[in-house]
């Protein structure tokens, strides 16, 4: 029995010294660009698998009562949202959600139940009353969960669409929808459909029309940005449909595209686009000039692998404040998923500096 107290107290004690060494570690931050005097993002943090979020179990507690069992790490992310302290990320290919509580630092997941379990989740959005809206490529239409998870409708009949994105704002819902060529607006309370972009007047113009809408985004005007990957550019709409301008071309040059995924606005219409052959994302100006991208791989911290989907965030910062360089403030947050590698979802923040 004096031989079982004194392992316990000797692992105890590493346990305890190991936490201490981990806990003081602390890395230099990455900036964008790499300046600190002209800095104007950093990497935060990077979310990849539950062991970046969960707690590690201690040796102690792993001597008592054996290992943990392991929990799955994505396989092949896209779509993000964030809701309430929740983290929602669409594994495609593992045909279900991850669902990170951030402030209980909680790994689970979804995959809905029977006729409703996701097949092929590539984007999702979470509405104001916690409503999740999930673009399922499989079912062909989108499912939308209540805010406990209940399966409580969908728009579109199976198979009437192929939705690759979804953004619910503004009493409408918006869905990329990849067969019919076009972003479909429904009401969001009736789920009828109120219009398609481009319009009809505008749909066989090749400066305006769409060929492969992948991922948008819609400002606070009700502005519609939509990523064309099969055109190599991102388009911009009205809230009625109108085609205002686009974003970039094909090319390998600063400010044109080899395969843009992604895209997000924020609130001073600057525009984010995601580019995966360039594993970078690209910041235009509102009148389409190019400002500064980030990402590139082979950074210390804050490489893209396949970047895919992304979101700017203001509703968060408390969440990430804690990784912020002392000298700066969070304005507000960017999450880019990576598909390859270490598949997952890093965060970078925009800064200004304390006064």
């Amino acid at each position: 029995m004096k031989r079982l107290r004194t392992i316990v107290f000797v692992i105890a004690s590493v346990a305890l010294l190991a936490g201490c060494a981990t806990k003081n570690k602390v890395l230099a931050p990455v900036f964008y660009p790499p300046d600190a005097g002209v800095a104007r993002m950093q990497h935060l943090r990077r979310i990849s698998r539950p062991e970046d979020v969960e707690p590690r179990q201690s040796l102690l507690l792993t001597f008592l009562m054996g290992a943990a069992p392991a929990k799955q790490r994505m396989l092949k992310p896209y779509g993000l949202a964030l809701s309430g302290d929740n983290l929602y990320i669409c594994d495609t290919v593992g045909r279900q959600l991850h669902i990170v509580d951030l402030k209980k630092n909680r790994w689970s997941y979804f995959h809905g139940r029977n006729i409703t379990a996701t097949k092929k989740p590539i984007n999702l959005d979470v509405d104001s009353r916690g409503k999740m809206y999930v673009a399922d490529a499989g079912h062909g239409q989108v499912l939308i969960f209540s805010s406990n998870l209940v399966f409580v409708g969908s728009i579109g009949e199976a198979g009437s669409l192929k939705p690759v994105d979804v953004k619910v704002k503004h009493g409408k819902v918006y869905v990329a929808d990849m067969k019919s060529q076009s972003i479909r607006v429904y009401d969001e309370a009736t789920r009828r459909l109120l219009f398609g972009v481009p319009l009809d007047a505008e749909s066989e113009d090749k400066d305006k029309k769409l060929f492969s809408p992948t991922n948008i985004d819609v400002d606070d005007k009700g502005n519609i940005y939509v990523s064309d990957t099969g055109a190599f550019r991102v388009q911009k709409y009205d809230k009625t449909g109108k085609h205002i301008r686009q974003y970039g071309r094909i090319g390998r040059q600063y400010g044109q595209f080899a395969r843009n995924k992604g895209v997000a606005v924020d609130r001073e219409e600057r525009v984010y686009v995601v580019d995966s052959a360039f594993q970078t994302v690209q910041i235009f100006d509102k009148e389409g000039q190019l400002l500064m991208f980030f990402g590139e791989t082979g950074t210390p911290r804050g490489s893209l692998y396949l970047p895919a989907g992304m979101i700017v965030d203001y509703n968060h910062n408390h969440l990430f404040e804690e990784y912020v360089d002392p000298r700066f403030e969070l304005d507000f947050i960017l999450l880019v998923v990576s598909q390859y590698g270490p598949s997952g979802v890093e965060v970078y923040g925009m800064l200004r500096k304390k006064e």
